[in-house]
């Protein structure tokens, strides 16, 4: 499960981060904001609502992992943060582990995925891209 999202984390995390570079200012206060609202409305639709874990195994489960896991890292990488926003719910519903856990093993996908974003935009910085 780890190395599913960790898999897609990276990939992801290193696409974000090569978008937030080349985006205007503008741009990406737009699609932060878009992002920030996304979440809201998720946050909110869920308070209100029990959302099914879907049950998945094998294959469709490692997919889904290795997609949200690139969804995880772009959002990361453009926000800024380190993705367990989006890493605990993922590992709960997609999952079906305990919060608890959820917390515990979402650190192993977060610093990698933090030191990839980091990575990409320290090359932009020092090539002078940005």
């Amino acid at each position: 499960m780890v190395l599913d999202l960790l898999a897609g984390s990276l990939v992801g995390a290193w696409l974000g981060a090569t978008w937030a570079t080349r985006l205007r200012s503008a741009t990406l206060y737009r699609v932060l904001a878009v992002l920030l609202l996304v979440i809201a409305a998720v946050l909110l639709a869920t308070h209100f609502a029990t959302i099914p874990s879907p049950n998945l195994a094998g294959p469709a489960q490692i997919v889904v992992g290795v997609l949200a896991g690139v969804g995880i890292g772009v959002v990361a990488a453009l926000m800024g943060v380190a993705g367990g926003e989006l890493l605990i719910p993922t590992i709960v519903l997609l999952y079906g582990l305990d919060i608890r856990i959820a917390g515990s093993l979402s650190l192993a996908v977060s610093l990698p995925t933090m030191l990839v974003a980091f990575a990409r935009y320290s090359r932009t910085h020092r090539v002078g891209l940005a």
